[in-house]
């Protein structure tokens, strides 16, 4: 018994040590505006500076060697001094520390690589294929003065200068004057259509002028749609779209409706007890048409009817699985036992859904 008693104080003071470490007293932070996580220390640390990542267990580490008289932030995750730049708390001086800028290539990002670097004779990028030697590496043939780079809903694939033109870091033939992206996964200048990886561009060779933008991984001119996500989903065509104005976007930006057939990844959908020519999507992750209620998860590849769903009061709950009719109350296209449906909400601030007194989490019953 008394082992087993302090063997639970270990339990709990383990997990404790871990949340005191992260949250060791720190000084302010050097500049609230640019980043939260740069901070100076205390006490006998109070002319050091270290970076404070948020997430539990993460100890603040110490950004060495610096020179704290013209130490300054310049952005979420990197700093400099008169002497060297810093990204977290690597730090690197073979560049123009003085004209070196830091622009974040999508805005609010949360990671580092996204981020435009650059001093007066380079542009620079942080390989992704050596993150454990956070390589400060030169875009050879850049030009920093009339660089421009694209991040597009989270991607930064496209880039261009006035000589030349990327797709992730790599130099590709375009015409720079002309160049720029559709969408996160295709680009354009005035001669060709570009899809593709860095080591794989595609070429095609269409009337540019007339393309349109089909959310993330969709384009279309005249009667042809192409489709294109990466190398697991190539690039699929769908060709010969007698009613242009039919071609819709339904869900996740890979469901597809043109001449009123369903496509999924730019290829068709084999369901044929779907009445494609009706589906609409009801909310988020649900669909329907004249006869039935379908869910599918966000990243899913097939509609599943959604059994006993009532088609004229179904109704999807914000931007989650939950929904409800006037029978029952449902989580990812199943209904949840017990719950009342007339009195069933859920809250997007905690995630939970709520019948009466009960309380749900991913449609199971919380006590």
């Amino acid at each position: 018994p008394q082992w087993g008693s302090i063997l639970k104080r270990v339990y709990v003071l383990v997990p404790l040590l871990f949340v005191l470490q992260s949250c060791m007293p720190m000084g302010e932070t050097l500049d609230k505006n640019l980043s939260p996580f740069y901070r100076y220390g205390t006490g006998v640390d109070k002319n050091k500076v270290f970076y404070c990542a948020t997430s539990l267990g993460s100890s603040p580490k110490e950004v060495k060697d610096i020179d704290i008289e013209s130490f300054k932030v310049i952005s979420r995750f990197w700093a400099k001094d008169k002497n060297a730049v810093y990204n977290i708390t690597t730090r690197y001086t073979d560049v123009d520390i003085k004209s070196f800028v830091v622009k974040s290539i999508n805005e609010n990002s949360k990671y580092p690589e996204n981020y435009l670097l650059s001093d007066k004779n380079h542009v620079y990028y942080l390989d992704a294929s050596r993150p454990q030697d956070k390589m400060l590496t030169i875009l050879g043939g850049a030009d920093p003065a009339t660089f421009v780079h694209w991040g597009l809903k989270g991607f930064n694939r496209w880039a261009k200068d006035k000589n030349h033109v990327y797709c992730y870091w790599k130099m590709f033939d375009a015409d720079p004057a002309s160049f720029e992206p559709v969408n996160t996964r295709f680009a354009k200048d005035k001669n060709f259509l570009y899809v593709g990886e860095r080591d794989n561009i595609q070429t095609l060779k269409i009337n540019t002028d007339k393309l349109v933008e089909l959310g993330i991984y969709y384009v279309y001119v005249d009667d042809t749609v192409y489709f294109y996500d990466s190398t697991k989903n190539p690039l699929a065509v769908i060709s010969d779209i007698k009613d242009t104005l039919s071609i819709t976007i339904l869900y996740a930006n890979r469901w597809l409706r043109a001449d009123g057939r369903l496509y999924f990844n730019g290829h068709p959908y084999s369901d044929t007890s779907i009445d494609a020519a009706n589906i609409h999507p009801v909310g988020y992750a649900y669909f329907y048409d004249k006869r039935n209620i379908y869910f599918c998860p966000f990243a899913g590849d097939k509609l599943t009817a959604v059994k006993h769903a009532d088609v004229a009061t179904f109704e999807v709950l914000g931007k989650s699985y939950y929904a409800k009719d006037k029978n029952h109350a449902y989580y990812s296209g199943k209904v949840i036992d017990g719950a009342n449906p007339h009195y069933f909400y859920y809250d997007e601030n905690d995630n939970y859904a709520y019948s009466g007194q009960n309380r749900y989490k991913d449609g199971k019953l919380k006590k």
